[in-house]
């Protein structure tokens, strides 16, 4: 491995394999991205090794591709001491994606990664974009694992109902990433479950919304009754309320059904001013269902539900 990333030889057998795939696909358009290679500093190699390398042959992957996105990957953020390397990571030159790993891992050295599934996976694109680097964030690989990847989460098949992949598709994205997270085990979960569904609710939540034109800004509020991400944007606010009482942990490991939540007010007045006429629909992701809503001196009665709900806000006119 150390030759291969460092040897004149080893670099320049590599170009050729980039050579190979532009003569092949070349700019094809529905190459979302071309990832140069996939959680690099996992090889069996020094840093200096794995970090030299990637500074070099990104941009002969840009050479390559200049009309495709790309982007590199460092393995799990699991550990304290991996935030520095990542942070160089996004903020390498041509690196256009700054993609980030995570999952549910009771062996992980962060205790964040214990826990719920939305919790950690807010926290990565968080961090990502607290770098301030102004390029896209996505949380590129996710799930649940044993602990420290020995294999497929243990409590994949008792998830008949896909809460791990609702909070992993939605957290992300709700928490100002570029889109949902990304699923690793389609086979071990979301195939065998049967789970496919999850995905056009996340696309039904987002109908008609234009993300870069809304320059959303995320916000973060939460108790031991709710979590809410909410994102901000120009005509549109969306809001994803989960509860935080029920988790993995609650109902796929101790088998405690979630219950309803009743009774809650969202407070909308630091997001519009008093004289602002506003719209509001609830989605149900669960029962893939819509509903209209009111407000009375922005604050909002929400509806019961169970383990989470999406509130869509605009002016009265756009809904």
């Amino acid at each position: 491995m150390q030759d291969l990333l460092v040897s004149d030889s080893g670099r320049a057998q590599f170009r050729q394999k980039l050579d190979w795939y532009r003569d092949r696909i070349g700019d094809n358009p529905t190459i979302f991205a071309w990832e140069l290679w996939n959680e690099m500093d996992a090889v069996g190699a020094p840093a200096p090794a794995w970090s030299g390398w990637s500074k070099e042959m990104i941009l002969e992957l840009r050479k390559r591709f200049p009309r495709n996105l790309v982007t590199q990957s460092w393995d799990s953020f699991d550990q304290a001491a991996k935030q520095d390397e990542l942070r160089w990571l996004a903020g390498l030159p041509y690196n256009d994606i700054v993609q980030v790993h995570r999952y549910i891992d009771q062996g992980a050295g962060l205790e964040v990664c214990h826990g719920a599934m939305d919790a950690l996976a807010a926290d990565a694109v968080t961090t990502m974009r607290s770098f301030n680097t102004g390029k896209p964030v996505l949380l590129a690989e996710t799930g649940g694992v044993q602990p420290k990847h020995a294999g497929p989460f243990d409590f994949y098949g008792a998830d008949r109902v896909g809460l791990i992949l609702h909070d992993a598709l939605f957290a992300p994205f709700f928490a100002g990433a570029a889109g949902p997270g990304h699923m690793w085990h389609w086979g071990d979960y979301v195939d065998r479950n049967q789970l496919w569904f999850h995905f056009d609710r996340f696309a039904e939540s987002v109908k008609g919304v234009d993300p870069a034109q809304e320059g959303f800004v995320p916000h973060f509020t939460g108790n031991s009754r709710l979590r809410t991400y909410l994102l901000a944007g120009g005509q549109t606010t969306l809001v994803w309320c989960r509860d935080a009482s029920n988790t993995w942990e609650s109902e796929l490991r101790d088998g405690v059904a979630p219950q309803p939540v009743t009774g809650v007010t969202l407070d909308l007045s630091p997001y519009f001013a008093a004289d602002d006429e506003i719209g509001i629909k609830f989605y149900d992701p669960w029962n893939n269902t819509w509903r209209n809503g009111r407000s009375t001196d922005r604050r909002v009665v929400l509806p019961g539900f169970t383990r989470s709900l999406v509130i869509r806000i605009g002016h009265a006119t756009d809904l």
